[in-house]
């Protein structure tokens, strides 16, 4: 881990359990907040009412060196009897290259090649969500990028895993009346989803 950084948030009524944090937020000492296997924070009780808390993380870190073999049996499921077209061409993609580090680009390239377009007003998809998706309507927002991905690299047998956030801030900070504080509004726009492979993040949008 390289040099922690220390923060505070300012987290409005969303009435659940989940507390926003920076990567991989160190436990706090408080006894109405707790941590997952996930690194995630969340309260005992629903957050009914602004409130303020401060954090410690580590941006510069690597959880494990070996994924362990129930955390690749995990990251590896797929529903069965679902998007049979994604599976055969997830396998049928992966038979042809040397080993699984070269999987990932390829994916990637499909969504550029075939001209995926993102939009926040997508068509319906059927039961099998991502053989629509993936394989017909190409269009849809960053859910439908990420958890296709993860299919198509779960399918392939690679562990991945799908990361839920917000990836940046208002680029306008709020002034306060403490030269030492500054407030970096977090809308509800820039919420998105990525996807972990091997421990890095990767957002497969263009």
């Amino acid at each position: 881990m390289g040099s922690p950084i220390d923060y505070s948030i300012i987290m409005e009524p969303t009435n659940r359990h989940w507390l926003l944090t920076l990567l991989m937020p160190r436990v706090v000492e408080a006894n109405d907040i707790g941590i997952v296997s996930a690194y995630h924070l969340f309260t005992f009780k629903r957050i009914t009412k602004t409130f303020r808390y401060n954090l410690t993380s580590d941006l510069n870190y690597r959880i494990e060196r070996k994924l362990s073999s129930n955390r690749r049996y995990r990251n590896t499921l797929l529903p069965e009897g679902y998007n049979p077209r994604s599976i055969a061409l997830a396998k049928e993609l992966r038979a042809g290259m040397s080993s699984d580090e070269d999987y990932p680009a390829v994916l990637l390239n499909r969504y550029v090649k075939e001209e995926f377009t993102y939009t926040l007003k997508p068509p319906t998809l059927g039961l099998h969500t991502v053989d629509d998706f993936y394989l017909g309507t190409k269009s849809g927002f960053c859910e439908h990028f990420a958890s296709s991905f993860v299919f198509m690299m779960r399918a392939a047998g690679i562990p991945v895993r799908i990361v839920v956030g917000y990836q940046g801030v208002s680029t306008t900070p709020r002034e306060t009346t403490s030269p030492r504080t500054t407030l970096m509004p977090t809308p509800g726009q820039k919420c998105g989803s990525w996807v972990e492979v091997g421990y890095v993040l990767t957002r497969p949008l263009r």
